[in-house]
Parts: C-alpha cells; sequence; structure tokens
C-alpha cells in the first residue's frame, strides 16, 4: 500500500477527481490494472486521470471503478479502446512542424553525416505518426538503409495501427508539401497509407517506459507530450534514465508544453528549446 499514500496529495484535485465509491475501490482497480496490463496509473497526475476516468464511468450504470473493470474486461474491444483512452494516445504527422524542421537541420543532418548505422527513438509513438515522420525524414535524406526508427508504446491497439500504417487525411494535415504525394499511398476509401520503403525504417515494440529497460546508445531521442500525464517523481527517474539511454553525441526532443524538472540530475544540459544533449557529450 506504500505506493498508494499519496494518492490524494496533489493540490489541484478537482471535485471531479472524487473517488466515485471508495478509495479502497480504486487501488483494488489500480491493483487489477497493473497485474493484467503493467501499466501503474498511480503515476500519473490524479487529477487528470481520475477526472477522465470518473467520466468514462459515469456514462455507464457501475457504481464503482472494479465493477467497470470487471464489466469491459468481458469485452476485448471495448476494453482496449479503454485502455487508449486512459493512457492518451494523440498525435499525427509533422506534429509542430517547425520543431521537426530543427530536428532535421541541427541533428538528424549531421547524425547522416557522420554514421551509417544510428537508431532514432519515438518513446511513446502512439499510433505510428511520429515514426513514420522521422522515417520520411530519413527518406527524404537519402540516409543510409542502416539509420532506423524505433517506436514504443504500452497500448497494443495503437500498435497494432501503426504498423498498419493506414491514416485519415486529417492525421497528415501538419506535413510540410510534397510529403503526402511521395510518400503515401491514397486508397479507395479516402485513407492514406505510408509508403513500404518508409514502413521498412521503423520497428514498433510493446513497452512499458515506465518498467522496462531502456535501450543504450540511442543517437536521437524523442518523448513528446508523455511525461505530461506522469507524475513529478516518475518524470524525474524517467528523465535519467533517458539520459543514461544516450549516446554521448546523443539528444532528447521533449514536447512544446513540457519540462525537465532536474536536467542537472540526469545529467542533461539544454541545446535550445525542447532539446537536450548529454552533460559533457560530444556534439556532431
Amino acid at each position: 500500500m506504500v505506493k498508494y499514500t499519496d494518492l490524494d496529495s496533489e493540490s489541484n484535485l478537482s471535485s471531479e477527481a472524487d473517488y466515485i465509491h471508495s478509495k479502497d475501490d480504486y487501488i483494488k482497480f489500480l491493483d487489477t490494472l497493473y497485474s493484467v496490463e503493467g501499466i501503474d496509473l498511480s503515476l500519473y497526475k490524479q487529477n487528470q486521470l481520475r477526472r477522465r476516468l470518473n467520466h468514462i464511468v459515469k456514462k455507464t450504470s457501475c457504481k464503482t471503478y472494479v465493477d467497470y473493470l470487471n464489466q469491459i474486461r468481458k469485452d476485448d474491444v471495448e476494453y482496449r479502446s479503454f485502455i487508449d483512452r486512459i493512457t492518451i494516445n494523440v498525435s499525427n504527422f509533422f506534429r509542430n512542424a517547425e520543431k521537426f524542421d530543427i530536428l532535421e537541420r541541427e541533428y538528424i543532418k549531421p547524425l547522416l553525416k557522420a554514421k551509417r548505422e544510428a537508431t532514432i527513438w519515438s518513446a511513446g509513438c502512439s499510433t505510428g505518426d511520429e515514426p513514420y515522420t522521422l522515417a520520411i525524414m530519413l527518406e527524404r535524406n537519402n540516409a543510409p538503409a542502416g539509420i532506423r526508427v524505433l517506436g514504443w508504446d504500452f497500448d497494443k491497439n495503437a500498435l497494432a495501427k501503426a504498423r498498419e500504417a493506414i491514416y485519415p487525411p486529417e492525421r497528415l494535415k501538419e506535413s510540410p508539401s510534397g510529403i503526402v504525394d511521395k510518400y503515401f499511398d491514397k486508397l479507395p476509401d479516402g485513407n492514406f497509407q505510408v509508403k513500404s520503403e518508409v514502413r521498412r525504417r521503423v520497428r514498433f515494440e510493446q513497452h512499458n517506459l515506465l518498467e522496462d529497460r531502456f535501450p543504450s546508445n540511442i543517437d536521437i531521442i524523442l518523448c513528446r507530450n508523455v511525461v505530461i500525464y506522469f507524475r513529478d517523481q516518475a518524470k524525474r527517474e524517467l528523465f535519467i534514465r533517458f539520459s543514461k539511454a544516450l549516446a554521448r553525441h546523443g539528444v532528447l526532443m521533449i514536447g512544446g508544453s513540457e519540462r525537465i524538472p532536474n536536467n542537472e540530475e540526469a545529467g542533461l544540459v539544454p541545446l535550445r528549446t525542447y532539446f537536450y544533449g548529454k552533460e559533457g557529450g560530444e556534439r556532431l
């Protein structure tokens, strides 16, 4: 029970985040999800999480969190949809395109000049928009085949969609001119599929960022709009692990609404807004 002692410690807990039934019921819900899925929702910001969860549960006839969980586990489609909503999978191609311009110009192009084998890691890749964006950037810069993209996410349903690589047109609206015509096939139903040569650059794996061992010697890590949902201690530990995963010349890119609360402790130095390098590391 130690891990649950501060579930109510956030100063901004709203009335919408009150327990539907009881704290014990909520803890049992958390424990069940952790034992079945390996996801620890106690590490998420409780105000946001419980407001979202309460909104979902109150639309049903269930009186407790455990009742709701038991109900949806009888329907795999509904259950996977719930996991997707509660862990927040939101993305699109070239999201915040100006930041990708900086990434390409300042960090990817120098990497391609220096190395023929390298890994760019999209940590929390959701349905694949970000990894494929990176792969498209590699393709248009004629990157060697040994420069690959690794996509991690916890959600099996999101990863299945990522491997399918089919997206509605609204997910491509931030893409630079000419990208869609060159790197996507338009399907009869109006959706678009990432071309095979782009897909070949990307490998997707199911992992939990808060639990699983990280890869090592990574050249570029993107973790954008993921940690904003985590509690402060989880964030601090995560950034320490990201720092250790980076190669000496490696670069970490975070989201526009995020900050690293412990960059000195993590051994990360700001390079420019949203970009961090390893302390004492070499720049390419």
